[in-house]
């Protein structure tokens, strides 16, 4: 097998991976809008039945929301960091595996705490499950950055350290919530909230690839 098979061969493999991790993304996604449960009242109940019906979804429409912005964030640095990606191991398959293990588990804790908004357990199992995210993708980039044949030459300097500087964001305001719900539940659920405006917020000087 020449030089320019495996290279082929290689690329191959690293748009498998790309396009597995897309596909889970989507998944996660599309069951994160199933929680949200559409009214089914009986032909005597009025408009007041359907609005207070309507009302009571708006805790599982905001989680819903708020975890679609947060998912498609991971999405987004994951599109963007595997454009720089042009060679994979088995260590890098492994630990990008655990990150979409992370990543479609979202859909549960998102559920748990839209159905127990109260509880102070509920918003815990939440923001240790993003956590985790952040955890598993920060191991995937600190691969590629201690295996330089593994992303293209042409990567600007720096992007890995934007990326990583994302990636830590949403880990970093969960344990920011986790605290703050010991003191009050509404602060630390406005933490969770504003965890896709802080990931924008932290790319905002950053250079355009």
């Amino acid at each position: 097998m020449d030089e320019r098979e495996t290279e082929v061969r290689s690329e191959f493999q690293v748009e498998r991976i790309a396009f597995f991790s897309d596909a889970v993304f989507a998944i996660a996604i599309t069951l994160l809008v199933l929680d949200v449960d559409v009214p089914h009242l009986g032909r005597e109940a009025g408009e007041a039945a359907l609005m207070q019906a309507l009302l009571d979804q708006i805790p599982k429409i905001l989680g819903f929301v708020v975890s679609f912005l947060v998912v498609g964030t991971y999405w987004t640095s994951h599109h963007r960091f595997f454009r720089w990606i042009q060679g994979y191991d088995q260590a890098l398959v492994w630990r990008n595996l655990l990150f979409l293990l992370a990543v479609s588990f979202i859909p549960f804790p998102t559920a748990v705490l839209s159905e127990n908004g109260a509880q102070r357990a509920s918003l815990l199992l939440y923001a240790a499950s993003l956590i985790l995210v952040g955890i598993t993708q920060v191991s995937v980039l600190r691969h590629v950055q201690k295996h330089e044949r593994l992303r293209h030459p042409a990567m600007p300097a720096g992007e890995l350290a934007l990326i990583q500087r994302r990636a830590w964001t949403a880990p970093v305001l969960c344990c920011l919530a986790i605290a703050l719900s010991f003191v009050s539940l509404m602060a630390a659920r406005l933490t969770l909230v504003a965890i896709p405006l802080a990931v924008r917020f932290s790319q905002r000087r950053a250079p355009r690839p």
